[in-house]
């Protein structure tokens, strides 16, 4: 998908509000722009990934207009942020199985990662020992 398909598919989800919150994990300029993109008005960026090279960031636009809040995790913060996502999780308080798009035995690394690269999917879970799970 597209950055505009992704921001309007958000927006279109949302009735046209946006994302109450976007964590950046991977460090990818477009997932910047993404998540800026799809951000509603006083919503949150909280970024933890690491750019390889400089990202563009259009201030005016995705920051000061949108009134947004924008945090950065670096450190020992990222270990307890992992531990606060897992008992959300276990909690049960957010629903991740829209996000989790493919699922493969780890034997079929080669297809999983072939459909990773294509950029049309969302999260995709690997099993091991052919453990594949609905």
């Amino acid at each position: 998908a597209s950055n505009d398909d992704v921001s309007s598919e958000i927006m279109r989800q949302t009735d046209g509000r946006g994302a109450d919150i976007f964590f950046e994990m991977s460090g990818a300029p477009a997932a910047f722009e993404q998540g800026f993109k799809a951000l509603r008005p006083g919503g949150t960026a909280v970024l933890f990934g690491l750019p390889s090279k400089r990202v563009e960031i259009d201030v005016a636009n995705w920051i000061v207009f949108k009134d947004a809040h924008v945090r950065g995790v670096f450190g020992r913060r990222v270990y307890s942020t992992w531990y606060k996502t897992a008992e959300v999780l276990r909690a049960g308080m957010v629903d991740m199985s829209k996000v989790i798009t493919h699922r493969f035995d780890m034997e079929e690394f080669s297809k999983a990662f072939a459909l990773m690269k294509s950029g049309r999917c969302g999260k995709v879970i690997m099993y091991p020992n052919g453990r594949k799970k609905k």
